[in-house]
């Protein structure tokens, strides 16, 4: 039997909740940013407007998404692929449970508000209005969907192989 160290888990477990953390905060930031340029605004670190501009199209900010959503399925699905079974459900477990609360926390921090008006009129400023746009994104809903069936797929695979 091959034994695992909890340390190894430890640190897998950990890195799945910093993934999730820093993919939701620079999606969030890039994702106020991309509202921003849409409509003219241009906002500082803490979502508050700063200046005005030309609205124009955020392609930079939706390609940077976009980067973003593909470094993060690789570190989370691809990258721990030649480490054992529990090390690699340990860095995917945790990223669908840790984005999983901060989606929840951040839907239910403002019932009733509409987050786009709470980054917009500075009442979220910094990461707490970040991880609200983020947790309003399509694009972390399908990667923490895509996740959450790699390990639905990495249990039934391991189940069929023992049998």
């Amino acid at each position: 039997m091959l034994k695992i160290k909890w340390v190894n888990l430890l640190i897998a477990t950990v890195g799945g909740c910093l993934t999730s953390v820093v993919h939701m905060a620079v999606v969030g930031i890039l994702s106020v940013q991309a509202t921003a340029t849409r409509s003219g605004a241009v906002l500082n670190l803490n979502n508050i407007v700063v200046g005005v501009q030309y609205p124009k199209i955020p392609a930079l900010q939706m390609t940077a998404i976009m980067c973003m959503g593909v470094l993060t399925a690789y570190i989370v699905a691809y990258a721990p692929r030649n480490f054992s079974l529990p090390v690699r459900l340990a860095v995917s477990t945790s990223f669908v449970v840790f984005s999983g609360v901060l989606l929840i926390i951040n839907f239910s921090s403002g019932p009733g508000r509409d987050p786009l008006q709470s980054v917009a009129d500075g009442t979220m400023p910094g990461i707490k209005g970040w991880l609200l746009k983020a947790s309003n994104e399509s694009s972390v809903h399908l990667l923490v969907a895509l996740v959450l069936f790699l390990v639905v797929f990495q249990l039934t695979r391991s189940k069929a192989r023992n049998l």
